[in-house]
């Protein structure tokens, strides 16, 4: 060891820990450095005092100043991942907030996605609020550098960090989000689908249905998938390039009127708020037939074109199919329905919030649901098919219908049958005896028992 050097670089150590001679500490070890008389058992030495230089003089340095020591500091043989090595991570995302010219996303290439070290993904935690963890914030800032830049930005590595985050993170849709997006600017779309329609389970914002609609291959899908978008965003201002989008593919399905109802709201908006007209406006409304009157449309019509998207994206979860037991009013005066299984459990969902339960009392439906700690949360219901009440209820449903016969037992409890149909006490409500009812039958041991009872 050179006992000059080690005299050196251990004055400008202890230097570089305070403020107001780091730059003197910086430069007696720097040209050091150029020199070629730093060994690399002083690489780690100098790291630390290029830090300290860089943290307190980085605005004064500017955007080029910051660039070259950090450019200098990856050029030295020090471990990693390292404490030193997060310290200049964190610096380097300070400097991208000073400077939007630093290229945050070059820094990472050459800083490295896996040397970040267990600190590093442990979300911040202040006066019982979470932050995000130094992964989370370099992901974030990655894919706001490069929103609109091509594939080829987005490397392979920074890939392969999003799929470990999304793993880490199961509630940070952001993460989620941006692993879709990733993957489908690098043409990778089936996967990207997936990571859509598992996003949309929980996280239901318009612009997520609008990006899986831009994304899809199946026209159907594509359209439905705008118009749910519609459905879920009502400010106009936030809709102009879905309104195209739909309006396309209306005109490919040749209809005319609801293409001239999408290219219309776009032109009113864009022209109250002075916005200049897209070429796409003007190419698609010439498509338009002359004399096409605009076609009336309303929220019903909505939900019905978004059916088979939503559909088609909570088939991801578990589902059984399930009868439609009973209505009742909660304790909360909100309209509820008893969901009941083959097994006999039930549960219970808004029945506002499913219109196909509407008018449906004793008719099957397919349950697609998530389960929670204590409680199972119903996200979307459809009718079943007759091959979903044959596979899950293993063909022991029938039907009957004939006159009820009510009586009752030693202890005064009511019940009746229809035919050889037990009909109990909780379905007897408002039918008298002898009435011509139909019955949802269930057989279990040889033995039929009433479902549901519908006057």
């Amino acid at each position: 060891m050179d006992n000059e050097v080690f005299h050196i670089m251990s004055q400008a150590f202890s230097l570089s820990k305070k403020a107001e001679k780091v730059g003197e500490a910086y430069k007696s070890a720097s040209t050091l450095y150029k020199e070629g008389k730093l060994t690399e058992e002083f690489h780690v030495t100098f790291g630390w005092i290029a830090y300290r230089y860089l943290k307190e003089k980085y605005i004064a340095l500017g955007s080029k100043g910051a660039r070259t020591i950090l450019a200098t500091y990856f050029k030295l043989k020090m471990e990693r991942p390292s404490l030193i090595h997060s310290m200049f991570l964190y610096l380097a995302i300070n400097i991208k907030k000073r400077y939007p010219d630093f290229r945050f996303t070059s820094f990472m290439d050459m800083w490295g996605y896996d040397n970040f070290r267990n600190e590093d993904w442990v979300p911040y935690i202040k006066e019982q609020q979470s932050f995000p963890s130094t992964v989370q914030k370099v992901i974030n800032l990655c894919m706001a550098e490069n929103k609109d830049n091509k594939a080829k930005e987005l490397s392979e590595s920074f890939v392969g960090l999003l799929k470990k985050a999304v793993a880490k993170y199961p509630q940070d849709y952001n993460s989620k989000r941006y692993l879709a997006i990733a993957l489908a600017r690098k043409g990778e779309k089936a996967e990207a689908v997936e990571v859509y329609r598992e996003l949309l389970i929980y996280d239901n914002r318009y612009y997520l249905w609008n990006e899986l609609g831009n994304l899809i291959g199946d026209r159907q899908l594509k359209k439905s998938a705008f118009c749910m978008a519609l459905l879920k965003q009502k400010k106009e201002e936030y809709l102009g390039s879905i309104h195209l989008s739909l309006a396309e593919l209306l005109i490919g399905y040749g209809d005319y009127g609801q293409a001239l109802t999408d290219l219309e709201k776009y032109k009113r908006t864009y022209d109250t708020n002075k916005w200049t007209i897209s070429v796409q406006y003007h190419s698609l409304i010439g498509r338009i037939p002359s004399g096409t009157m605009p076609a009336k449309r309303n929220a019903e019509w909505l939900k019905k074109q978004a059916k088979p998207i939503q559909g088609f994206v909570m088939k991801k979860l578990p589902s059984q199919t399930m009868f439609m037991q009973d209505v009742f009013t909660s304790k909360k005066g909100n309209k509820m329905c008893r969901m009941l299984a083959y097994d006999k459990s039930t549960i219970i969902c808004d029945y506002g919030k499913c219109p196909d339960l509407h008018d449906s009392q004793g008719d099957f439906f397919r349950v697609y649901y998530t389960k929670r700690e204590h409680w199972t949360q119903v996200v979307y219901i459809e009718k079943a098919t007759e091959e979903d009440v044959r596979q899950d209820w293993k063909d022991n449903i029938s039907r009957l219908e004939g006159k009820i016969r009510i009586t009752a037992k030693a202890d005064g409890k009511m019940f009746g049958f229809v035919k050889d149909c037990y009909v109990g006490k909780h379905l007897l409500k408002g039918i008298k005896n002898g009435m011509s009812v139909q019955v949802v039958a269930f057989k279990e041991n040889n033995k039929m028992y009433a479902l549901k009872v519908i006057i």
